[in-house]
This record gives C-alpha cells, sequence and structure tokens, in this order.
C-alpha cells in the first residue's frame, strides 16, 4: 500500500484517491502536478484506465507508477502510455521522493 504521508512529510499538499475513477474526479478539481498510481487498484486500474486517462485529459500531469508487480509487460505498458517514472514495491521513502521531485 502507498504511504501518502511520505509526500506530505516533504512539503507536497497530497490528495489521496481510493481508485482509479476517484484519482480521475480529483484532476476535475483540482490542480494537480504529480499523480502517484498503483498498478492494481479497484473499480479502475492504474495501467489501463487511469494512466491512460490522465494522459489523455491532463497531459500536464506527471504520473509515477508504483507496483509490486515487476513483470517486463507491465513495466513496458506503462512506459509505452506515458508513466514518468515506475517504482516497484517494496522500495524506499527517498526512491518515491526523488522522483516526485
Amino acid at each position: 500500500m502507498f504511504d501518502a504521508e511520505v509526500p506530505g512529510r516533504c512539503g507536497h499538499t497530497v490528495l489521496e484517491a481510493r481508485n482509479g475513477q476517484e484519482c480521475l474526479d480529483i484532476l476535475q478539481s483540482e490542480t494537480v502536478d504529480v499523480c502517484v498510481l498503483d498498478i492494481v487498484m479497484p473499480v479502475m486500474d492504474g495501467i489501463v484506465a487511469a494512466l491512460q486517462r490522465i494522459k489523455e485529459g491532463h497531459p500536464g500531469v506527471r504520473t509515477i507508477m508504483i507496483s509490486a508487480l515487476s513483470r517486463e509487460s507491465c513495466v513496458k505498458q506503462a512506459w509505452q502510455l506515458g508513466a514518468d517514472a515506475f517504482v516497484v514495491k517494496p522500495f524506499q521513502e527517498q526512491c518515491l521522493i526523488e522522483r516526485i521531485g
């Protein structure tokens, strides 16, 4: 599970979504610089739906994919759909912080 407090401890404002659809709903009403998405999420998974729809509707939003799934096919699909970074779980906090910027 993603610890939303990690970017918060670095001074970032964090908006949490429980699933991919909630993420897209937040993007309709809030200005967001970065989305951190897990590949496996309920309602709408991170790669196929959320990442693709974020890039289509909000091309300026950077996307960081996180997942315990490190299969080459998952990583390749994330890159093809425009992910800006891919972090394999478990990861060190600093690794995610560096990618968020």
